[in-house]
């Protein structure tokens, strides 16, 4: 009696050939590239609240510049570089620029508009108690 079965190359040679099926899918369908704006959209509002939480700590006023393809978070008072981030995926329809007080109160808040090739974003800064938040 011969028990028939599979060998260890015909496993690795179908399993190679159904992750390539799989990551052609995945490329053709674009999720990927709406995975990385929703990514970098959420690193945004992380890095908003950083601004606006190491003014709270330290009792400095923290701004955050957003340009088109860019931002850049400084200490307010002597323009000190915290961190500068430029954006692949997203861009802002226009400059904003958002100066977090000590006392957690906001200076220019409003909401701020990006756009990708797939989709509009808004991120939203609260004047009064500083609570950002996407859509």
């Amino acid at each position: 009696m011969k028990k028939r079965a599979f060998t260890l190359i015909e496993l690795i040679v179908t399993l190679a050939i159904i992750s390539l099926i799989s990551s052609v899918i995945l490329i053709k369908s674009g999720l990927i590239p709406k995975l990385q704006e929703k990514k970098e959209i959420e690193n945004l509002q992380a890095d908003i609240n950083y601004c606006r939480e190491k003014s709270l700590v330290t009792g400095y006023k923290y701004k955050i510049n957003i340009d088109i393809n860019k931002y850049a978070i400084k200490r307010a008072d002597d323009n000190e570089m915290v961190k500068e981030v430029f954006l692949k995926y997203i861009k802002a329809n226009t400059k904003n620029t958002f100066v977090f007080r000590p006392t957690g109160s906001v200076e220019g808040a409003s909401t701020i508009y990006f756009s990708s090739s797939n989709k509009k974003y808004s991120i939203i800064v609260s004047p009064i108690a500083g609570r950002i938040r996407y859509e």
